[in-house]
């Protein structure tokens, strides 16, 4: 085989093995949003889940030290499923997890108040734990009612820049609080 023959062969294999490195840390979740209601109900990514199923349910999310875990607790749940949940994301070095811990009518008055939107790096849009895509913001705002409500934004470093604003122009359409995260 020839040396040229050589070099492109090599840099076939570099070029394949850094794009599959590139689309494996793309699996990784950004951001986990966890829910857990009076009734031990569990949301897990805008997805019900259960005490029973939880770690099934976790170790099926891809998670690193990187990824940003919040965790929105009812007092009124078992405390050995927050326990679980905290021990579970310890057990693989996150370093980000955020636990908020409500009474069901705090719980209840900061979701009717308060409206979390994540910036992916894929460009889409996670909206109070779901996500969606740019083209669905617009409904998902008008679920809102009351125009006071806080709007906690966190923008990716690597999402595109029309997209931020996108997504800022929709918000600021219903006049509601942008607060960045």
């Amino acid at each position: 085989m020839s040396t040229s023959a050589k070099l492109v062969l090599l840099s076939i294999c570099l070029f394949s093995c850094t794009n599959t490195a590139n689309i494996d840390s793309n699996k990784v979740a950004e951001i986990i949003d966890i829910r857990v209601y009076s009734n031990d109900k569990l949301v897990i990514n805008g997805e019900g889940s259960s005490f029973y199923i939880l770690s099934n349910t976790l170790e099926s999310i891809d998670s690193d030290e990187k990824t940003n875990i919040r965790i929105f607790f009812n007092e009124n749940a078992s405390f050995y499923l927050l326990k679980d949940i905290q021990s579970f994301f310890n057990k693989k070095d996150a370093s980000k997890i955020t636990t908020k811990i409500f009474s069901t009518k705090e719980m209840s008055d900061h979701f009717s108040s308060h409206s979390y939107i994540d910036l992916l790096v894929d460009n889409s849009i996670l909206f109070n734990g779901h996500k969606i895509h740019i083209e669905d913001l617009e409904t998902a705002l008008s679920s809102y009612k009351n125009n006071s409500t806080n709007v906690l934004l966190s923008i990716n470093d690597r999402t595109i820049i029309g997209t931020v604003f996108d997504v800022q122009r929709k918000i600021s359409h219903h006049d509601f609080n942008i607060i960045y995260m």
